[in-house]
């Protein structure tokens, strides 16, 4: 009961330390026309800009690690969802993006966060160890979390988040957009894990951001209308109303969630065997 309690004091102020950071570093984003932007590359000054985005990441990462080591890897990686939804909650919708911006610049930003986030998962797997439920094959090869045909099988699985965000995402809001993706992370996780029981969900994290871009970068591609024209006739896609941060935020937060009500799944098929 005590260690339950420790855990749970320790998650709830790591994600309120990384929230609270990150909303401090909201103004460093603000866009040409004084409010918050939208994005990094749609920012007043992208140094700038840059520089509150890693003080959120540094800040959130390392309060995930801690709670990776007290509790598990995948919950500190939620914590580290959490820290970047107090920068993700400030942020303006794609709203702003019609006036400064296109979704080019949406479709690179998101697709650079989907760097980010892999990159701060395997920090976070790195300092806080790997998931102990995660067994060798049955031959006992160890697949390699990044480098394996495994590894892209859960990449793959991303690409079930964005049914679920396109049916999600009625609305520009952004507590919508954050949850939207974060249903889509969730499915995303759930598969990703059955789909590769045996390695490390490292990429998993990332794999509904990467997809969120490919789903901007057509948008870009293939729009016959300019993005003020559309945003006003309701005619963009659902898949494109999140941004960038609000794909990376919800997808840690889901995909962890995800992940985690896997292992359920994964524990009853082996103890059949056994």
């Amino acid at each position: 009961m005590l260690r339950a309690i420790g855990r749970n004091t320790v998650l709830v102020g790591a994600i309120a330390a990384g929230a609270t950071v990150s909303g401090m570093a909201g103004p460093l984003l603000m866009s040409p026309r004084g409010a918050f932007g939208p994005g990094v590359l749609q920012a007043d000054s992208l140094v700038w800009a840059l520089a509150g985005v890693v003080i959120s990441l540094l800040v959130s990462t390392a309060a995930a690690i801690v709670v990776g080591r007290v509790c598990n890897t995948v919950v500190g990686l939620f914590a580290l969802g959490g820290g970047i939804f107090g920068l993700a909650w400030r942020m303006e919708t794609i709203r702003a993006v019609t006036f400064h911006g296109s979704l080019a610049q949406v479709a690179v930003e998101t697709f650079l966060w989907s760097l980010v986030v892999a990159g701060a998962a395997w920090i976070v797997f790195r300092f806080s160890g790997p998931l102990d439920d995660v067994a060798p094959t049955e031959s006992g090869r160890v697949p390699h979390p990044i480098m394996s045909v495994e590894a892209l099988r859960s990449v793959a699985a991303g690409l079930l988040a964005l049914p679920v965000i396109w049916v999600c995402a009625r609305s520009p809001d952004k507590g919508q957009m954050i949850g939207a993706v974060f249903c889509g992370g969730m499915v995303a996780g759930l598969a990703g894990r059955l789909l590769s029981p045996h390695v490390q969900p490292i990429l998993i994290f990332a794999a509904p951001i990467l997809f969120g871009a490919i789903a901007h970068a057509a948008a870009a591609a293939t729009s016959d209308h300019p993005l003020r024209e559309a945003y006003v006739q309701e005619a963009i896609s659902p898949l494109n109303l999140p941004m960038p941060i609000d794909y990376a935020c919800g997808s840690l937060l889901g995909v962890a969630v995800g992940v985690g009500w896997a292992r359920s799944f994964l524990h009853h098929e082996e103890e059949a065997p056994a």
